[in-house]
């Protein structure tokens, strides 16, 4: 009976096996790294300042709140970005693609066509760089938009009844502010804009040149492509860089609970930027 047990086992583990075998190029490869922690859906009223005391403190309180949710979808992003570059053409899953072009705004071509436009689109934000955004977007997580609508990026949607209408909007505009149901799904749509946004392809072409030279991505450098984020253009731009040369000490754990977030080889809703 025993011999029968463990014969009946080795069985099952080998089928196991020859089943995700034959069907790897249906799922993404094993994390290389635990996810952060987060809770499924992240309100902005989770974020609690009411024993703050000094600036100092809110900031390092709203560095903490966000960055475990940037890093989720970083990492996401990324797992992605893996399994588009290791991927054989033969054995890449062609309806996963056709859906990651859809979401990143890609005309499908040939496989490796498609792949090479992909990789420009499929990456990573640089941590420093999404939290400088959404502190000024937000106000610290203290804003309206934030308080109201999970909004951390200050992002607008373009059909009435999308979002929440600003009180100063002018008469002749008819945006509004996107409205999230978590700040997981506002963090998901703020990567997603700026990886297929077309007034963010400067952005995306520092970004790539940081990849072909093999360097560490530079928040600072890619902040030179936001120029389309605000009607300020360049002064937008060095603020952003302002608040991450201020913070860069507070915006990193102390003790990281695993590396930073590296390329080792060479679908929310549409939304619009803000004007």
């Amino acid at each position: 009976m025993q011999r029968l047990r463990t014969l009946s086992l080795v069985i099952m583990l080998t089928l196991s096996l020859i089943f995700a075998w034959m069907f790897q190029d249906h799922f993404s490869p094993p994390l290389t790294r635990p996810l952060p922690y987060i809770p499924a859906q992240i309100q902005s009223a989770d974020l609690d300042f009411s024993d703050i005391r000094t600036v100092s403190d809110k900031k390092k309180r709203f560095f903490e709140f966000m960055r475990p949710i940037i890093e989720h979808e970083n990492i996401r992003i990324m797992e992605q970005r893996l399994r588009l570059q290791n991927t054989p053409a033969k054995k890449i899953n062609k309806k996963w693609l056709a859906r990651l072009a859809r979401d990143y705004g890609v005309k499908m071509g040939t496989i490796e066509e498609t792949r090479k436009k992909l990789l420009t689109r499929v990456d990573i934000i640089p941590l420093e760089l999404a939290l400088a955004q959404s502190a000024n977007e937000s106000s610290w997580g203290q804003s309206r938009f934030a308080l109201e609508a999970n909004n951390m990026f200050g992002q607008w949607c373009l059909t009435a009844g999308c979002g929440l209408v600003p009180r100063q909007r002018d008469e002749d505009q008819t945006h509004e502010v996107s409205t999230y149901s978590s700040v997981n799904d506002s963090v998901r749509s703020y990567l997603l804009l700026l990886n297929s946004g077309k007034a963010f392809h400067k952005l995306r072409l520092i970004r790539r040149q940081h990849r072909d030279k093999k360097k560490q991505l530079n928040a600072l450098a890619l902040a030179e492509g936001l120029s389309g984020y605000s009607a300020r253009g360049q002064s937008y731009i060095r603020e952003i860089q302002s608040i991450i040369r201020i913070n860069k000490n507070m915006m990193r754990p102390t003790k990281p609970s695993f590396p930073p977030i590296v390329d080792t080889f060479s679908s929310p809703s549409k939304v619009s930027f803000k004007q």
